[in-house]
């Protein structure tokens, strides 16, 4: 995609500040407005540092002319020959445009990579393995370093076809670049005879309709889906880390419910020796173990009345005076 990048001291660069010269600070300040204005529109479009007498007028409103006669003065733009248009100054250090070329060049690559007529042919013939120095490739799980998958264009500038796409490391790839002599220093490897295929390539190749088996196992291959299962595992991990601090964010702090004591107030019942010379737990009166208050302050309840002739029935063996009898006590 076209961008535009400014330099750390671009603000204090010396054409920009050659401006000044030719004015008080408020040409300067102006003149640095519309240049900068002036290259942005220059990346929106891909003109490649070149600026047009429209544009001028558009961005300079009607004090455009002076605008372009003092930054033309101060070097930061150059008349075009033979052209009402004026080139901006082409300094990496003021301001970098990405040319129209590159722009056009990349859009390329990305559909020739996703041209199944294309990549297909090439992931088969290939399999998984570097064509310039056949060692095995990650597709999945890696996005950047030297064991990444990626697909080289043999031709810099032109359409990709199948004999001119290839397999690549991505160390190879950034090697070559676009150097037109790159196979001078990274020559192109014959395709493989047994293609070593991945789990990854052969569930994907299946997707396209084309089914392969695994071939042969190059060295280092075990260690290329070590490294990507790794990398894996590192974004799951970081994942769930985020998601965690997310959720302990969230989370509202807890309050003591009502009639709780407070944090800290609780603590281990006391322990007397008992006669054995054991430890036990006190008891708060009610049978059970606890370090409830002691039996003299809980609230007590009267006792039942004592009937008297119960006491005197259960002593004559439990049959009180008006009590039935059953059917074997009224026998003889």
């Amino acid at each position: 995609m076209p961008w535009s990048k400014g330099g750390d001291n671009a603000a204090t660069h010396p054409a920009l500040l050659a401006a000044g010269a030719h004015g008080d600070e408020r040409t300067l300040n102006e003149v640095s407005g519309f240049v900068l204005r002036c290259y942005l529109q220059s990346a929106g479009h891909m003109t490649d540092y070149v600026v047009d007498e429209g544009t001028a007028m558009l961005l300079g409103q009607t004090r455009w002319q002076e605008l372009v006669r003092v930054a033309v003065r101060a070097g930061l733009m150059t008349k075009v020959r033979g052209r009402r248009a004026w080139k901006l100054l082409e300094d990496p250090e003021f301001v970098h445009l990405r040319l129209r070329a590159d722009v056009l060049w990349q859009r390329q690559r990305e559909r020739d990579i996703a041209n199944p007529a294309i990549v297909v042919p090439v992931r088969v013939r290939d399999g998984d393995c570097c064509r310039y120095c056949s060692k095995p490739v990650v597709w999945k799980g890696v996005r950047r370093g030297n064991i990444r998958g990626t697909y080289d264009h043999r031709e810099p500038g032109k359409a990709a076809t199948v004999g001119t796409l290839v397999v690549a490391c991505g160390e190879c790839n950034s090697t070559r670049g676009d150097d037109p002599d790159a196979d001078q220093l990274l020559p192109l490897r014959p395709a493989p005879l047994e293609p070593y295929y991945s789990a990854d390539t052969v569930e994907w190749l299946a997707g396209k309709g084309i089914y392969v088996t695994p071939g042969p196992q190059p060295a280092g291959a075990a260690g290329a889906a070590g490294a990507a299962a790794s990398a894996q595992r590192a974004l799951a991990d970081t994942a769930g880390a985020v998601a965690g601090a997310a959720g302990s964010a969230q989370r509202p702090a807890p309050t003591a419910a009502a009639g709780a004591a407070p944090e800290g107030a609780q603590r281990a019942a006391p322990r007397s020796a008992d006669p054995a010379g054991q430890e036990s737990q006190a008891r708060d009166g009610s049978g059970r173990d606890g370090t409830g208050p002691p039996t003299s302050h809980l609230p007590t309840s009267p006792a039942p009345p004592t009937n008297p002739s119960s006491s005197r029935a259960r002593r004559r063996g439990g049959r009180g005076r008006g009590a039935r009898r059953t059917s074997h006590e009224e026998q003889p």
